[in-house]
């Protein structure tokens, strides 16, 4: 199987910020070998986005145009109906591409067993996904990209919630799971809910670990002056009221803040080593875990989210400090620390007391 010579569908939806859509179309162009059609969704730009984007159509680019702002589910659908490859992909319009980063996804598609969803690792992104790259000159991260793609060479990791900075699949896996929910509008949750639906499938969600790819974020909501933070809010409950139980997992997946190296596929993948990555300290680690539980207990899912925190960091913590962690928490839904009800063998809530600053 020659995964080289596979033809991806890219979909990109653009709404303004044109410098950005322009500069992440030039690095596709500039780094991608993978043979590719590029398909462009515009969500009602009236900036002068629609001018560059009859240029793109005139140079070989498919160009679908809203006269007015679909939403990014919608906008992604539009696209993906008219994709004829072999892989499809969703990708955002505030990237620089680099390298090889377009082989490398498409052969994790291929390569690594019950692969579904495949997506990169970003300086932008909520969980496991993010890669601090220590460079504050935007300049210096295609360099980056490039020593870290030869030091992760082909290393995956799999993950229950991938973000859709970029994100690639089969075309038979598209055939079993579908279009994306277009609830979820205008944006957020559609890839946690496409992430959800691919594991329901029995798919695993795979991160490229040899690809990063520098992302802006958020690039068309304040510019454009949309209220990002309600419209997450809304769509979250209506993923909640989706999945029910099913949804705990998924919204715990993406608040943690893991920094450290996340374990490999194989035993014979190595890990980064320490210069391309941060230490993350025990302290940081039990802060990120005491914002988690307090996420967690905000939507009232205590006790399934302390069963979900149980699963996911078995290996890192114990389970008497999560449950001490657990147990700073203000009671939730009526439940009082002495009428929440134990396991049996579990350890009681031990209060965590701040740790005092010395004095000067």
């Amino acid at each position: 199987m020659d995964q080289a010579r596979k033809l991806v569908s890219i979909v990109m939806l653009t709404f303004n910020r044109l410098a950005l859509t322009r500069r992440a179309i030039a690095s596709l162009r500039a780094s991608t070998r993978q043979p590719y059609e590029l398909i462009v969704v515009d969500n009602g730009s009236t900036d002068e986005t629609p001018a560059f984007l009859a240029d793109l159509e005139a140079e070989g680019a498919r160009v679908v145009r809203n006269p007015i702002n679909r939403g990014v589910a919608a906008g992604w659908n539009q696209g993906l109906r008219l994709a004829n490859g072999d892989c499809l992909m969703v990708l955002n319009n505030d990237v620089v591409l680099t390298g090889d980063w377009l082989e490398r996804m498409t052969r994790a598609a291929y390569e690594v067993p019950r692969a579904g969803l495949v997506s990169c690792r970003t300086n932008v992104a909520g969980g496991p996904q993010a890669l601090l790259t220590g460079d504050e000159d935007p300049a210096g991260l295609p360099f980056f990209a490039h020593r870290h793609a030869a030091l992760a060479d082909r290393s995956w990791f799999e993950l229950p919630r991938l973000v859709a900075v970029a994100l690639l699949w089969r075309r038979e896996t598209f055939d079993r799971l579908g279009e994306f929910d277009e609830r979820f509008t205008p944006a957020s949750y559609e890839d946690d809910d496409y992430s959800l639906r691919s594991l329901q499938a029995g798919y695993r969600n795979i991160v490229a670990n040899d690809v990063f790819i520098d992302h802006v974020g958020s690039a068309s909501h304040l510019p454009n002056g949309i209220d990002f933070a309600e419209i997450r809010l809304a769509n979250r409950r209506r993923f909640i009221e989706k999945w029910g139980d099913a949804a705990p997992p998924l919204l715990t997946a993406g608040w943690a803040a893991f920094e450290e190296h996340v374990a490999l596929l194989r035993p014979d993948q190595h890990a980064l080593p320490a210069g391309v990555r941060p230490d993350w300290s025990r302290g940081a680690r039990a802060r990120s875990m005491a914002r988690l539980a307090r996420r967690c207990a905000r939507i009232g899912w205590h006790l399934q989210a302390r069963e979900t925190l149980r699963r996911s960091l078995r290996e890192r913590v114990t389970l008497q400090g999560i449950a001490g962690l657990l147990g700073t928490l203000r009671p939730v839904q009526g439940l009082s620390s002495g009428s929440e009800p134990r396991t049996s063998g579990e350890a009681p809530p031990v209060r965590l007391e701040p740790r005092r600053r010395a004095a000067r």
